[in-house]
């Protein structure tokens, strides 16, 4: 099922009022989306390190910024003589995919929040996370590689979040982390209708088979769980029946950072 473009504008007219993302947070969101290579803009694969093989360079393990990927990609090309100013974007998407270059979702979520931790708290997110110990060597590891350590479960963990109960309350930077712990989207933008009412509300993601992308949630009743709400591929302008959040057969839940809470 789809929604036309018109019933799309319809819909976001409902909004009164806008909350979102400060300017830098986007910026770091943007550089996903556009990554400069070749004198082209390509927006990140997606990548996450099935093979639990060790890197040194968490841009090899999926977890690498924006710039990192950017440096890798131009370095690998040049190794493999593959002239990216003669390319389409498409061609170094998929140099870039058969090179284990991209950003997996804990990843992205991760860089985004450092840049609002970091606004709002003047430190960066590694710093207000609670890592689960598991003897001396995994805690040096956790101080000296900390975001290949912080993964889905990490911002699952009680520690770290607090469930936001009610859709009525969620804010741009909160978390929704499926029930299985398997993916987390990021809380973008939101709508707002005259009663401060959540109408709909826009997430971004590192999607697996897809990479960085953003898509919309029209609210059906904020009393609801999120797999009932309306969730819009924007891409195409498919509603998904299931939601992303149903992709697996299970719900998810949002949550914030306790740090900002």
């Amino acid at each position: 099922m789809n929604i036309s473009a018109s019933e799309l504008k319809t819909a976001y007219r409902k909004a009164v009022l806008i909350k979102e993302l400060p300017i830098s947070v986007w910026q770091v969101i943007n550089h996903y989306f556009h990554l400069r290579i070749g004198n082209k803009e390509v927006p990140a694969p997606y990548f996450i390190n099935d093979s639990m093989r060790f890197h040194w360079k968490r841009v090899l393990s999926g977890k690498g910024k924006a710039a990192e990927i950017e440096q890798e990609t131009e370095q690998k090309a040049k190794d493999k003589n593959f002239n990216l100013e003669k390319v389409s974007p498409k061609e170094i998407r998929d140099f870039m995919s058969r090179r284990s270059l991209g950003i997996d979702c804990s990843g992205f979520v991760t860089w985004v929040l450092d840049e609002l931790v970091r606004i709002k708290l003047n430190t960066h997110i590694w710093n207000v996370i609670k890592f689960d110990n598991e003897g001396t060597m995994r805690a040096v590891i956790q101080v000296i590689r900390p975001v290949e350590n912080m993964g889905v479960k990490t911002y699952a963990d009680p520690k770290n979040t607090v469930e936001i109960k009610s859709l009525k309350k969620i804010q741009p930077g909160d978390l929704i982390i499926t029930e299985k712990n398997n993916h987390i989207l990021l809380i973008s933008k939101i709508g707002f209708d005259t009663n401060k009412t959540p109408v709909y509300f826009e997430y971004v993601n590192s999607k697996i088979n897809v990479g960085v992308k953003k898509d919309v949630v029209f609210m059906n009743n904020t009393n609801d769980s999120l797999v009932n709400q309306t969730w819009v591929d924007l891409s195409t302008l498919k509603i998904d029946e299931l939601g992303v959040m149903n992709q697996n057969h299970s719900g998810g839940f949002v949550a914030r950072l306790r740090a900002l809470s």
